[in-house]
């Protein structure tokens, strides 16, 4: 365990190594950060609430769903970075500085051409509409939570149907599993 006169040269070095969660909530408070647990509640939406009510607020998503697929929503939804929980903790720490300087930290793009993905046609919109479908939420549900009409999540899902080539609800849910957008 660090002393506290040397946290004061990296901070994040010392709750690396000595965190317990009570420090680390210590340490985003004294820096006016926040963490937050977002398990089953849609993400997305939530970044982007949180981003139309503050422009200032860094968000740095950090999360299980795998990285090709969902960085890019993240990153529409207003999200200024995101890391796999698969990664090393070195690069959530990197990130998290890269953020907090003011930076945005994706992960990179594989090299060459990304190859064609019925996933990556979806909007954002799209994939809430597909999650909340995916975990048996009604059209009713999915309007009264995304703040929408009956009808238009109902053209979403004919939509997300066309795209990805799936004909009923139980194939949405199977795509939706399969590609690790529900837990």
């Amino acid at each position: 365990v660090h002393s506290k006169s040397k946290s004061k040269r990296d901070p994040l070095k010392v709750y690396k190594r000595s965190a317990t969660s009570l420090k680390v909530n210590a340490f985003f408070r004294a820096r006016r950060l926040r963490l937050r647990d977002v398990y089953n509640r849609m993400g997305l939406s939530l970044i982007r609430r949180i981003r139309e009510e503050n422009l200032k607020i860094s968000i740095l998503v950090l999360s299980a769903k795998p990285e090709d697929v969902m960085a890019g929503y993240t990153r529409t939804a207003g999200a200024n970075g995101y890391v796999g929980k698969g990664r090393q903790m070195s690069e959530l720490i990197t990130a998290l500085k890269t953020i907090l300087f003011g930076y945005d930290c994706f992960p990179a793009d594989p090299a060459g051409p990304a190859p064609e993905n019925a996933l990556s046609s979806l909007s954002v919109r799209e994939v809430e509409v597909l999650q909340h479908l995916a975990r048996g939420a009604s059209n009713r549900d999915i309007a009264s939570r995304l703040f929408l009409s009956d009808k238009t999540v109902s053209t979403y899902k004919s939509r997300i149907q066309e795209k990805l080539g799936l004909s009923s609800l139980a194939a949405l849910i199977e795509f939706a599993s399969l590609h690790k957008l529900i837990d």
